[in-house]
């Protein structure tokens, strides 16, 4: 499966195209019940971004509403920017955040 990915991302790059091609492949590797699975039991890292201060805000999200919510996490948490997709910033929730690793 990872073989398959890396084809593809060889393929039609990388730039700006990595975030949906794990998000394509997370949703095929991870059984459909992660979520629970990983809810209580995973700690992930995300910080908001908010206009006021603080203007980065850390949290740790452990608890994961659906399969979605739990990749979504991830992807946030590794967000590089315009890497992952062509943003500087990525959004859970609703929320704008950056990359876990800044908080």
């Amino acid at each position: 499966m990872s073989s398959q990915m890396y084809r593809q991302l060889r393929e039609e790059g990388t730039i700006g195209n990595v975030r949906s091609v794990v998000e394509t492949y997370a949703h095929m590797v991870f059984p459909e019940d992660v979520h629970v699975l990983a809810s209580g039991r995973l700690n992930v890292s995300v910080v908001q971004c908010s206009t006021r201060k603080p203007f980065l805000r850390s949290v740790y999200v452990n608890e994961f509403e659906s399969k979605d919510d739990l990749v979504q996490a991830l992807l946030t948490s590794s967000h590089v920017p315009l890497y992952m997709n062509t943003r500087v910033t990525s959004t859970f929730r609703g929320q704008t955040c950056v990359d876990g690793g800044l908080g």
